[in-house]
């Protein structure tokens, strides 16, 4: 096999890396910064407008500072905070699709109590839309 002499430059243009600043920061939070600031201030009333403004222009300072660090830590919190506390090493035994692994080990015994359960609580998804479908053929005629 060959192996590579010299390295490979891949140029991206600048629009592909650059983050989307509004006024130094994070585009999503100023628009939510000055919407809230400005719609909250306007409904209180017209001598509330001076205030919105300088508490929209204290948070778009500290907006600022917060993107001069990084410039994506709203999204990143945000993708963070949907996340799960804890992802198990392999499936439950209520995920649905999970399938046992074959032999006599800990998978015959959840095997035996799936087949169980799957009686008690009415069978299978595909026996239950089976059945769903023959009585929506019985009203239909």
């Amino acid at each position: 096999m060959r192996e590579a002499t010299a390295t490979r430059r891949v140029i991206l243009h600048p629009s592909l890396i650059k983050p989307m600043l509004v006024g130094g920061a994070e585009r999503e939070a100023v628009f939510a910064l000055w919407f809230v600031c400005l719609g909250t201030s306007v409904m209180a009333g017209i001598l509330f407008i001076p205030v919105g403004i300088v508490v929209g222009g204290v948070g778009q300072f500290f907006l600022r500072q917060m993107a001069s660090r990084d410039p994506q830590a709203i999204g990143v919190t945000r993708r963070h905070w949907g996340q799960q506390n804890f992802y198990p090493g392999r499936a439950t035994f209520f995920a649905p699709g999970y399938r046992p692994t074959g032999g006599n080990g800990p998978g015959f015994l959840v095997r035996g109590v799936s087949s169980v359960m799957t009686r008690l609580l009415g069978g299978t998804q595909k026996q239950k839309k089976e059945h769903a479908r023959a009585e929506h053929q019985a009203i239909q005629g």
